[in-house]
């Protein structure tokens, strides 16, 4: 019985030749490195309910997804409940649409490890408050979900003009977070973006980490808010 299943071939073979719950359901453990959308991407997780270990690399958006109201309506992006995950790694690079849909519709339990990372991430789209925000609060819910649940020994935040890290760590196999930001190489954060994402990840429970490393480099952040 399958156990472990990677996929990297065309979004189409998964969702289409590929999907079948009479063996996707026994899976344990998933890796989806192609290019799929989350709408893809939540057609084939719905068929694995006992995932432990998930990982999907390269998320594309794609317009009619991402867009609001279809977004609202229940009966066209599915909730995909996972009570057994304990990993979850999440790859996107380019746009952070994605990854707040993905969110949204994703049932993660507090014990579960996370890590997000976008590269190259545009700069158009992090400048934009009115964009930027959603994105931000659905992955600070995660954030929070996890530090009710445990709260870390250690906790790491590094800012530098094109990179931001916010990770934690703990003792034996309790869960952690990581969430990892890059731009392309020219562009830097602006600072109404910093100081959102910090805003955001003021957690509570956070002053009670034994050990917090700060580093930051060639940003300037302060406490006002702009953006369009």
């Amino acid at each position: 019985m399958l156990r472990d299943f990677h996929f990297g071939g065309y979004p189409y073979h998964l969702t289409g030749r590929l999907a079948s719950p009479s063996w996707m359901r026994h899976l344990c453990s998933m890796n989806l490195s192609a290019e799929l959308t989350v709408s893809k991407t939540l057609q084939a997780l719905i068929l694995t309910p006992n995932l432990i270990n998930l990982r999907l690399d390269k998320m594309v958006g794609e317009h009619e997804v991402i867009h609001r109201p279809r977004i609202s309506d229940p009966n066209f992006l599915p909730l995909v409940s996972f009570p057994k995950l304990a990993h979850l790694y999440v790859g996107i690079s380019a746009t952070l649409a994605p990854l707040r849909v993905l969110l949204d519709r994703l049932c993660i339990p507090p014990a579960c490890s996370m890590v997000i990372s976008a590269h190259s991430i545009q700069v158009e789209e992090i400048a934009r408050k009115k964009i930027l925000a959603p994105i931000i609060h659905a992955i600070s819910t995660c954030a929070r979900s996890h530090f009710a649940y445990h709260i870390p020994h250690r906790v790491r935040l590094t800012i530098k003009k094109r990179y931001f890290m916010f990770e934690t760590a703990t003792y034996s196999d309790n869960p952690t977070f990581k969430l990892w930001l890059e731009l392309p190489p020219r562009p830097v954060f602006p600072t109404h973006t910093l100081t959102m994402l910090l805003n955001h990840l003021s957690l509570p429970g956070l002053s009670q980490a034994t050990i917090f490393y700060t580093r930051v480099n060639g940003v300037n952040i302060h406490a006002a808010d702009s953006g369009a």
